[in-house]
């Protein structure tokens, strides 16, 4: 658990099940091989997960502007921007299965190689 930082967790490697809450910036941040890592912003986080790759099962709640931002590889991800979050994905590539709702703007913005049979739109 990273709890209420400037950034929650910053370039780490092989976790899975991490929280990161309440990050002031980047719950995750320049992390890779991610399983079932939550970052619940709790209002405050300006994206859950920042420049992270292959993703797998990871949740972002609450963010101010998008659950997941610069994110490659992404797999069975969701974003709840709690109608705060401007994106669930944004500026991300290679999704599936990923899946965004109670965004302000759009779900997946400006993302590329996003399977559409098995992502939301």
């Amino acid at each position: 658990l990273a709890d209420h930082g400037q950034d929650g967790f910053v370039e780490c490697r092989n976790l899975s099940s991490c929280v990161a809450s309440g990050a002031l910036q980047y719950g995750f941040s320049g992390c890779s091989n991610l399983s079932a890592c939550t970052a619940d912003a709790d209002g405050h986080t300006v994206s859950g997960f920042y420049n992270c790759q292959n993703l797998s099962g990871c949740n972002a709640y609450d963010d101010s502007t998008a659950g997941f931002e610069t994110c490659s590889q992404l797999s069975a991800c969701r974003a709840d921007g709690v109608g705060r979050a401007t994106y669930g994905f944004a500026a991300c590539w290679y999704l599936s299965s990923c899946y965004a709702y109670n965004v302000t703007s759009s779900n997946f913005a400006a993302c590329h190689d996003v399977d559409g049979d098995s992502c939301n739109d």
